[in-house]
């Protein structure tokens, strides 16, 4: 099933969601096997706001999104980064970045 976000995240400092941003998420919460985000930071800061706000040598997140598991019944909750071209919905595994974290694996 697909879900809209509430609102909320929008006026929060991290716009990372969380299950309790699903509209009907007590519902969700309780049938969901796996519930995933498809987060991406670059959709709500400006380069600029980047560079003045993070350490110096960190790359700004372009075409990147972080997969994130925030319920598995089954498994652990997790997330990875991934790069994502845009234009065909396609994401990739990151290979070499500089200054990268691992990706954890799912």
């Amino acid at each position: 099933a697909i879900s809209q976000l509430s609102r909320a995240i929008e006026h929060r400092q991290s716009h990372r969601p969380l299950l309790s941003d699903l509209r009907e998420s007590g519902s969700i919460e309780q049938d969901a096997d796996i519930v995933m985000f498809i987060h991406r930071e670059e959709k709500y800061i400006t380069e600029e706001e980047w560079n003045k706000n993070h350490p110096a040598g960190e790359p700004y997140p372009r075409q990147l999104a972080e997969i994130i598991i925030a319920k598995h019944r089954n498994g652990r909750i997790d997330s990875v980064e991934m790069a994502i071209q845009e234009q065909f919905g396609i994401f990739r595994e990151i290979t070499a970045r500089s200054n990268a974290r691992t990706p954890s694996r799912l």
